[in-house]
């Protein structure tokens, strides 16, 4: 069976370091910023995720998936009343 990627020496090489792979421009949300605010900016940016600050300090990162999972949580008729932070 051919291996579908090369060997670890070279996805190394072929993928270089984050800081070349990464977006210059970082986009930062609020952690107070409202979900659908959040996800405008995000799709507008043109980014899947941001990181999440509070008082000039980094408390985690939010992701169009966690943005999208936690609608569709919102939109089950069970889990309506039900939403929990995640």
């Amino acid at each position: 069976m051919t291996a579908i990627l090369p060997d670890e020496t070279s996805l190394a090489s072929l993928l270089g370091t984050v800081e070349e792979a990464m977006t210059g421009k970082v986009l930062a949300v609020a952690a107070d910023t409202p979900a659908d605010v959040a996800a405008r900016r995000l799709e507008q940016a043109g980014v899947s995720g941001a990181p999440v600050v509070d008082r000039g300090r980094v408390v985690g990162v939010v992701t169009l998936r966690d943005l999208a999972r936690r609608l569709r949580r919102a939109a089950s008729p069970t889990r309506r009343s039900q939403i929990e932070p995640d």
